[in-house]
């Protein structure tokens, strides 16, 4: 497995946690000081040790489908991040 292709990723991912933890001098986070506005701060409860094993569940079962129990019911993948693109609560694997 090459390690490099996530890196973009990664300094992403860090950029993100970055922008959600509080500061220390101000005790606002960067995307606070820089929108002006208070956040709840509840999205930093999401994050995850990048890299780390997630479970994705099968597609038939998100849509309310069964599907035979000698099945698999999820496949495993690697966390690195959240997507932008369908919806930011959305981890990337």
């Amino acid at each position: 497995m090459k390690f490099i292709s996530f890196w973009a990723l990664a300094m992403s991912y860090a950029i993100w946690c970055y922008n959600h933890v509080p500061s220390t001098r101000h005790g606002l986070t960067p995307e606070e000081l820089w929108s002006r506005t208070k956040s709840a701060r509840s999205e930093i409860k999401r994050a995850h040790v990048f890299g780390c094993p997630v479970y994705v569940l099968d597609p038939k079962l998100q849509d309310g489908q069964s599907i035979p129990k000698w099945n698999s019911k999820a496949r495993q993948g690697i966390f690195v991040g959240f997507s932008s693109e369908p919806s930011s609560t959305v981890p990337l694997v």
